[in-house]
């Protein structure tokens, strides 16, 4: 009935429960037990330095570059881009479904002052993070030629190479484990302040390269200034947290993903049928993935028993092959 306002003011009546029995609970109201100041002032900070890394970062993970393209350029290059990021946000969400874990779990070993084992679940899940992300976007960039046409028509298939650069960036995703260790640190502040710059560059980076590039512009742009971001947040990691990162483990899945991404590229590019190429592309990719995860020792023994624990929760014939699979996989011979 009220069209977009309705929807706003609905999201927004749905926050303000919430933030008022948190406000009520930092003030001691139905608590018999009352807070202590400096607790009631961490929780203060906290909430007040992450809502800002929120809003900022929202600039530059958002699709903030839909208002200059339709500024500058107009409703079809939008279009263009929208579809071209719809393949990316793909891989993202599946991303973001398993790290939303993760804060908690940091935050109990950094209260609990478990500096090691933090370290080491730190390691493990960007680990397990770009193992599932890394193979999901370098061979979902590489079966764009053929994926994009179906699923949208042959009309946007202009917007193909943009959909590949895009599909690419989303492997930067890996990068949230990272994120959920530096607010469980209760650091927020620095993705507040990085997340301020990054989104002044990305502004800076729009008025200037969008409206002599269009869609093209605004598609390098965001992989450079995302790629920037990670950068800087594994800077902070390592220098600031002191928290060391597996470079060389996600170096080899990085590899295997190329292996993979290389495999279906050739499939799409020899087979003229996309359902076909599609069907050829995608079970050839993972077959030539998983064997570079093994030839390139990406996945050590501890890991494999964690990824094992983890499938115990599957059904009982998916909890087989893919125990087989992960066993292949991490011991090789």
């Amino acid at each position: 009935c009220f069209g977009m306002i309705g929807a706003l003011l609905g999201n927004l009546a749905g926050a303000v429960v919430p933030a008022a029995c948190s406000g009520l609970m930092l003030r001691g109201f139905g608590r018999r037990v009352a807070i202590e100041p400096g607790l009631r002032w961490r929780a203060c900070r906290f909430a007040f330095n992450t809502w800002l890394a929120m809003l900022v970062s929202m600039i530059v993970w958002s699709r903030s570059e839909v208002f200059f393209l339709e500024r500058y350029w107009g409703v079809h290059e939008v279009a263009l881009f929208t579809v071209a990021l719809t393949m990316a946000v793909a891989v993202q969400q599946v991303a973001q479904l398993f790290s939303g874990v993760f804060l908690p779990h940091f935050s109990g070993l950094a209260g609990a002052g478990r500096q090691a084992l933090m370290q080491r679940h730190y390691a493990m899940a960007t680990k397990f993070m770009a193992l599932m992300v890394f193979p999901l976007s370098l061979g979902g960039a590489a079966v764009c030629p053929a994926l994009v046409p179906i699923l949208f028509g042959p009309t946007f298939a202009v917007t193909i190479p943009n959909a590949m650069v895009l599909t690419v960036t989303a492997a930067l995703s890996f990068s949230l484990i990272g994120s959920a260790l530096i607010y469980a640190k209760e650091r927020s502040g620095f993705i507040a302040i990085g997340g301020g710059a990054g989104a002044l560059l990305s502004i800076a980076a729009s008025l200037l390269v969008i409206p002599q590039h269009g869609v093209w512009g605004a598609v390098w742009c965001r992989l450079l200034i995302q790629s920037s971001m990670i950068g800087i947040t594994l800077w902070f990691i390592t220098r600031r947290l002191h928290v060391a990162f597996p470079f060389r483990a996600l170096g080899r899945m990085l590899l295997a993903a190329g292996l993979c991404a290389v495999a279906a590229w050739c499939v799409i590019r020899v087979v003229p049928q996309p359902l076909v190429a599609l069907g050829m592309a995608v079970p050839l990719g993972a077959a030539i993935y998983a064997l570079g995860v093994r030839m390139f020792h990406a996945l050590d023994a501890d890991e494999a028993f964690q990824l094992s624990r983890l499938a115990d929760r599957l059904p009982v014939d998916c909890r087989r092959w893919i125990l087989a699979l992960v066993h292949w996989m991490a011991f090789t011979s």
